[in-house]
């Protein structure tokens, strides 16, 4: 096998591992500019457009490592999103954004993948919110 061939099936090989990765990414930052930047905004301060007409201040997602010590809360912010975890202005009791993350799988794929898919993009938003952090 020529040094050549060697270098592209090596080149190709850290593409398919890096693929995941990177479709991970687009799919937490599409959910938070779908599901979070309208209270959240953009930049995760707190100031998108419906965030004055909450009843509850809009958290500023930016600060969740520094107010946990410099660590990002992954699975903290894992538990809020999913519903585990109650916040008032995300339904309360209702598991809001991992039963929609379940629902729109289901269109797809069988109910117990549907769970996975939910967990996955759940993961993938988290890690999105954590690249905000300042």
């Amino acid at each position: 096998m020529s040094n050549s061939f060697k270098f592209l099936v090596m080149a190709f090989s850290a593409l398919l591992c890096a693929f995941p990765v990177i479709a991970q990414e687009a799919t937490g930052e599409r959910d938070y500019m779908r599901a979070c930047v309208s209270c959240h905004g953009i930049s995760g301060k707190g100031d998108g457009p419906l965030a004055d007409l909450m009843t509850l201040k809009v958290s500023d997602l930016t600060v969740l490592s520094i107010s946990n010590d410099g660590t990002f809360p992954l699975h903290d912010v894992m538990m809020f999103i999913d519903g585990r975890s109650r916040i008032r202005a995300h339904g309360g009791d209702m598991p809001v954004w991992g039963q929609i993350f379940v629902q729109d799988a289901e269109g797809y794929v069988a109910r117990y993948e549907a769970e996975n898919v939910a967990e996955r993009r759940v993961l993938s938003l988290a890690l999105y919110i954590e690249s905000l952090q300042e």
